[in-house]
């Protein structure tokens, strides 16, 4: 039912977009509402998936290519988006998830980061690379089960907040 108006919101916006005249100022903001509805459309899958109506798809995914498209896509629907920007991005560090389940973890981290840090001085950097972990780099961490000590590929978000207080951390 939630999926109904959002596919009346794209195929919408695909007709305006075909009656555009090449170069208009307007064809950036029809790309915002499609990235917008195409989110929320991602975002009600991730929904059915939590409550066990949908499966998850596992791909291969090229994290430089899915970090590019993440920071463009933020860029286009975030506020300030000229505080955020895609660090070194190293061809060839591949992953196997869901984009869009990970697309959403980055879009809900840089939300966080918005809202944590000033607007005067805001700086949110996406990264991505490969970390050797050992055994205790993974006890600092939560994870869900046992993970082999390798390398191991990863997205860093880093933002210049002020960062949890003890008390929230403790938590």
């Amino acid at each position: 039912n939630y999926n109904n108006p959002l596919m009346t919101i794209l195929g919408n916006v695909e007709l305006a977009r075909m009656q555009l005249p090449s170069g208009s100022e307007i064809g950036a903001r029809i790309d915002a509402i499609q990235k917008a509805a195409d989110r929320a459309a991602e975002l009600s899958t991730l929904m059915l998936t939590y409550v066990g109506q949908s499966k998850l798809s596992f791909d291969t995914i090229e994290l430089g290519h899915l970090v590019k498209e993440m920071s463009r896509v933020l860029k286009a629907s975030a506020p300030h988006a000229d505080q955020i920007s895609a660090g070194p991005l190293p061809e060839g560090l591949y992953i196997s998830g869901d984009s869009g389940k990970i697309g959403q973890v980055i879009t809900d981290v840089v939300t966080n980061a918005i809202e944590a840090t000033s607007d005067d001085t805001r700086r949110i950097t996406l990264k991505i690379g490969r970390r050797r972990c050992d055994a205790a780099y993974f006890e600092q961490r939560v994870t869900y089960e046992p993970l082999p000590p390798g390398e191991y590929n990863y997205i860093d978000i880093e933002d210049n907040g002020m960062g949890m207080d003890p008390q929230t951390l403790e938590m």
